[in-house]
């Protein structure tokens, strides 16, 4: 297949009313327009899936900008065939660029995101998801209700579990829509730092808090689970600015991530172990 790939972003600028102008800084090409514009792209439907079901993931759609509004369209392309290392590529070709128009004029001629994908072209397509497939759940009212008290009320006892939760809810909840990157793993890590290695650098305590729910020792822990590990991959991306994870790795190591921090979570709520590290442990 000849061509290229081509992954865009488009922003609405309310501060930009300049004539029409294409800039090009390759691989990325920026064009800032006013005027009514569509593009073929695969609209993504689900990224959970029932695990007994045969369910559509995605679907060819049609995106169409207001005619009225002027946009800052960043196109970035390549023909790396790789799903996930080509929308690296080009995110990165992409964010540098939309970081150097902030400094070298203001922030504020990005107004609102409009899109942030793949173009879906007839000679050349690329789609890439990360499909997780979950067992479906059945919410019963009444039992809910009673949760949500009890949870409410067993973490009011304590003013700083109270506040550390709520500002660990705020960095989860950011993460759920978050693809395996560097940003859903900072998110979720950080959850880790806020609690159980409050008051500390040391990741043992993550280790003894996980062999405290689990009923294994620290020590097993910290090696069935690899905490160390995990550890080392937060300080080279924050210390060397790469998330050094083999493509091969990266789906188990953050459902692994999101495991952790959703057991701490689910302990910090007074609610039983959940068994979903016990794949690892035993």
């Amino acid at each position: 297949m000849k061509g290229f790939y081509k992954f865009i972003t488009i922003y609405k600028t309310t501060l930009i009313k300049d004539q029409p102008q294409k800039i090009i800084s390759d691989p990325i090409t920026i064009e800032i327009f006013k005027g009514a514009r569509s593009y073929k792209i695969l609209h993504q439907l689900s990224n959970i899936l029932p695990a007994d079901e045969d369910t559509l993931a995605s679907k060819e759609a049609t995106l169409v900008l207001d005619e009225k509004s002027y946009h800052i369209e960043f196109t970035a392309r390549t023909k790396e065939e790789n799903p996930y290392l080509a929308r690296k590529i080009c995110e990165d070709e992409i964010d540098r660029i939309i970081t150097i128009l902030s400094i070298i004029y203001k922030p504020d001629i990005f107004d609102s995101l409009i899109y942030h994908g793949w173009l879906w072209e007839v000679e050349k397509g690329m789609s890439d998801a990360w499909i997780k497939r979950s067992e479906k759940i059945q919410l019963n009212g009444k039992l809910l209700t009673a949760e949500l008290i009890s949870i409410k009320k067993n973490q009011s006892k304590d003013p700083d579990v109270f506040e550390r939760f709520s500002l660990m809810s705020r960095f989860y909840s950011k993460s759920l829509p978050e693809r395996p990157s560097e940003e859903k793993f900072l998110l979720l890590w950080t959850i880790l730092e806020i609690f159980p290695m409050k008051a500390t650098s040391n990741i043992r305590s993550i280790s003894e808090y996980l062999a405290s729910i689990t009923g294994q020792q620290p020590e097993i822990v910290k090696e069935k689970l690899g905490i160390g590990r995990l550890y080392g991959h937060r300080c080279s991306l924050v210390h060397n600015g790469k998330l050094d994870i083999d493509i091969k790795e990266m789906g188990d190591t953050f459902i692994k991530l999101e495991n952790i921090v959703y057991e701490v979570l689910r302990g910090m709520s007074g609610i039983p172990y959940s068994g979903s590290l016990d794949k690892y442990l035993y």
